[in-house]
């Protein structure tokens, strides 16, 4: 008896590529916020951090990429479904909410170059912009892949028998979440606690 839809092993190598990209990821983002954590306190002159960092934007960012999540959720299940028009759509949309992400990372960075935080006004300043600003360039890489699939996808370049690509990049998008929700509890919140 025949299997009704053929094994792909071509599918589990790049399901298997992404997990071990993923995983050398967790290993990158471990290594930068344990030497955020490390070395936050260790800052000698230049702004004073509980003076300057807010919850306000980190926030609304925190939020903006959970509902990135849920648009990311809705964009395969439409393609599962095969209304490539709603995966379009949502794949767009979740590229928006992300490019809303770097948009106030941008304000917020600005708000802290005027207080006098830089990247180089001491350790905090350092370690701080080194974390969210590779984590900044990870959803900036994830608008674009989304923007190149969704494009793909207006083309009919993928089906509900061939929607790996849509996954992989929910895959990465949902990471770059988590690791978010990660720096939003160890930058701001334990921060602002400690500081309280």
């Amino acid at each position: 008896m025949e299997a009704t839809h053929a094994y792909n092993i071509k599918d589990d190598h790049r399901k298997l590529g992404i997990w071990v990209f993923l995983a050398s990821e967790v290993i990158f983002f471990a290594a930068i916020i344990t030497a955020f954590i490390l070395y936050r306190e260790r800052s000698v002159g230049g702004p004073d951090p509980k003076h300057i960092l807010t919850l306000l934007i980190p926030t609304i960012n925190t939020f903006v990429l959970l509902i990135s999540s849920v648009t990311m959720v809705l964009a395969l299940q439409a393609i599962k479904e095969a209304d490539r028009a709603a995966t379009w759509r949502w794949l767009v949309v979740t590229a928006a909410l992300g490019a809303t992400f770097v948009s106030l990372k941008g304000t917020e960075y600005s708000h802290l170059f005027a207080e006098g935080l830089t990247p180089s006004a001491n350790i905090f300043g350092s370690v701080y912009f080194t974390l969210t600003g590779f984590h900044a360039a990870h959803v900036l890489i994830g608008v674009v892949w989304l923007l190149a699939v969704a494009a793909k996808t207006i083309r009919g370049g993928f089906s509900a028998d061939n929607y790996l690509p849509v996954e992989i990049v929910g895959l990465y998008w949902h990471f770059v979440d988590l690791v978010w929700v990660a720096i939003f509890m160890i930058v701001y919140l334990l921060e602002q606690l400690k500081f309280a």
